[in-house]
């Protein structure tokens, strides 16, 4: 049986995120026949939200994972979604010719990375299309999130107090919380904000809870999320979803939300072009963005109903699909094709001797 090492962050500086798109990949390659581990570096002992009974999952340290990888049989092939590990493990597995896939831009391992997955291209290498093994459109995201229709969608703006969900990721300190919800809190007279807090993330609910007292809102929830499947069954009774950049406003599209994304580097920039390109979703880069531009560009969304209608059916005339099985399926092929490469060398050497 094929084996494939995922190797991830996870924590109160990373969240959930990159972890649980490493489960929804292995998750799928396990229905294909191939065994994966799921080896998560932590700066700290954290405790998941969710069980994973599908996955072998392991908490390392830097310095603990190459003890490991002395100890372990090396695997077939290596998925990589953020996190420093110590240059030296990569290129052993580049002596072993153990080809290393990328779930994300890592910009620091340019030269050791093989292939990659998703939408971004390294800053700084250019590829040929053999690096890329799905279509760069591809988005691996949680399977349960629900899609609302445009029937749906019009019901939920349609109320007394429609909700603006806000999802500010797990590395979000608190005075990040503070100045956001500061430039919003003057819709809280026409919406409920709720606010998502993940169970790991580096602000807590009672933070949460009390930036909005100190700010007197006046119509806010603030809700502990134990899984990405709960919140985004919460999440798709909203009208707008204000987030990050990363892969959140990726499922906001998948879900059929129209969504504001705050954008902080540059690989986020890139990530979100596609939007931008057909007129989907609201990007502000905050390292230039004045808060009252978050205010006014709120606003402006949120007081149009008509204009939230056509902004959901451009979302979903993009026709996104979820992308887990297939970039499954395109890891299982490269490691079956390389293997038999190989294979094949060896009898041509043997039939030779």
């Amino acid at each position: 049986m094929n084996e494939i090492w995922f190797i991830c962050k996870a924590g109160k500086d990373a969240g959930i995120g990159h972890f649980s798109r490493c489960v929804h990949v292995a998750e799928y390659l396990k229905d294909l026949g191939v065994k994966s581990k799921i080896l998560v570096l932590y700066d700290e002992p954290i405790v998941l939200p969710e069980s994973y009974d599908k996955v072998d999952i392991q908490f390392l340290s830097n310095e603990e994972l190459s003890g490991f990888c002395l100890k372990n049989r090396m695997p077939d092939g290596i998925v990589f979604d953020l996190g420093k590990v110590a240059r030296e493990i990569l290129l052993k597995f580049n002596a072993l010719r153990i080809p290393i896939i990328s779930l994300s831009p890592i910009f620091e391992y340019n030269n050791e990375i093989d292939y990659y997955i998703g939408r971004v291209p390294p800053i700084g290498k250019s590829l040929d299309s053999s690096q890329m093994l799905v279509d760069p459109g591809c988005v691996v995201i949680n399977s349960k999130i629900p899609r609302l229709s445009q029937k749906e969608f019009k019901l939920n703006i349609s109320r007394k107090l429609p909700r603006i969900s806000v999802v500010l990721g797990g590395g979000r300190p608190r005075s990040k919380y503070y100045d956001v919800i500061n430039a919003i809190k003057d819709q809280s007279g026409q919406f409920i904000i709720v606010i998502y807090v993940g169970a790991i993330g580096g602000c807590s609910k009672q933070d949460i809870e009390s930036i909005c007292h100190d700010l007197r809102l006046n119509h806010f929830q603030v809700l502990e999320f134990r899984s990405s499947d709960s919140m985004w069954s919460d999440i798709s009774k909203g009208s707008v979803v204000l987030c990050e950049g990363g892969l959140i406003a990726w499922e906001a599209a998948y879900c059929g939300l129209p969504f504001i994304s705050i954008v902080e580097k540059d690989f986020q920039v890139t990530s979100l072009n596609f939007f931008q390109q057909h007129r989907c979703g609201v990007i502000l880069d905050m390292r230039a963005t004045i808060f009252h531009q978050l205010t006014n560009t709120l606003h402006k969304m949120v007081s149009n109903p008509e204009g939230l209608v056509d902004h959901q059916k451009r979302i979903l005339d993009l026709g996104l699909q979820n992308g887990g099985s297939t970039v499954a399926r395109q890891i299982n092929n490269l490691i079956r094709r390389r293997k038999a490469s190989r294979q094949q060398k060896k009898e041509e050497l043997a039939c030779r001797n």
